[in-house]
């Protein structure tokens, strides 16, 4: 089976009245294998609407799916407006509320307040916080994506004071973001390291972030209300 490129079938025995049909049966024969071999080329039962056609090596047809479930477009997960450390001397796991604002499929979901993802090469970006102050310096200092499966870090982002004093900085906290593989399923955890010891860390961000596109390739404010949330891409 293949697609039947640079096979079409000859007219010239067969567009005009006069022609005789016993000398157009190879290009009859040659149009019906081609029409047979497009057939083979798609598995397509009833669509509806927003379906897509994915190219599938294990059965070397193109397939029907649904839109939701591709991968390809941008997953946001939401890790919630603030985010708190208690400990303050090491990298620790921090204390947050992970949620897909997006379809789960079978490449992405959450998992005990933990990211899953299935192996193979992701885009990530996270958005910046904005300008917070905090009282003591009581802010977490570095973020971190950890691959907790196969215990490396993923991407990570610090802390940048951007106003106040040393007692009340007023800090950002830069984007989370890169390219990674991961070999299998994996959950990617968020860790971080407070800049004051002694007291809980954390790190804000707005509650009124800007709508952005989810998975279903919709601009709503269905996402509205996000902290701190990531973009995830499955490239490859």
């Amino acid at each position: 089976m293949a697609w039947p490129s640079g096979t079409k079938a000859s007219t010239t025995n067969c567009d005009q009245p006069s022609d005789l049909i016993a000398n157009a049966r190879a290009d009859i024969k040659q149009n019906i294998d081609n029409v047979n071999d497009v057939i083979d080329t798609f598995a397509i039962s009833t669509p509806t609407d927003g379906d897509l056609l994915r190219y599938s090596s294990s059965t070397g047809k193109f397939e029907q799916v649904a839109g939701a479930g591709i991968t390809g477009f941008a997953h946001i997960v939401s890790y919630g407006t603030i985010i708190t450390t208690t400990d303050t001397n090491s990298i620790a796991p921090v204390t947050v509320t992970t949620t897909l604002k997006t379809p789960a499929n079978s490449d992405v979901s959450v998992v005990s307040n933990n990211l899953r993802l299935t192996a193979g090469t992701w885009f990530i970006e996270s958005n910046s916080s904005p300008d917070n102050t905090y009282t003591g310096g009581d802010f977490i200092e570095f973020l971190v994506l950890y691959d907790d499966t196969g215990n490396e870090s993923i991407t990570s982002a610090e802390a940048r004071r951007v106003g106040g004093t040393t007692l009340n900085p007023s800090i950002s906290m830069e984007r989370l973001n890169g390219l990674f593989t991961l070999s299998s399923t994996s959950d990617l955890v968020l860790y971080g390291k407070g800049i004051d010891a002694g007291t809980e860390s954390t790190l804000k961000y707005s509650p009124a972030a800007t709508p952005i596109i989810d998975s279903a390739g919709s601009n709503t404010t269905s996402n509205a209300g996000l902290g701190l949330y990531l973009k995830i891409v499955k490239i490859a």
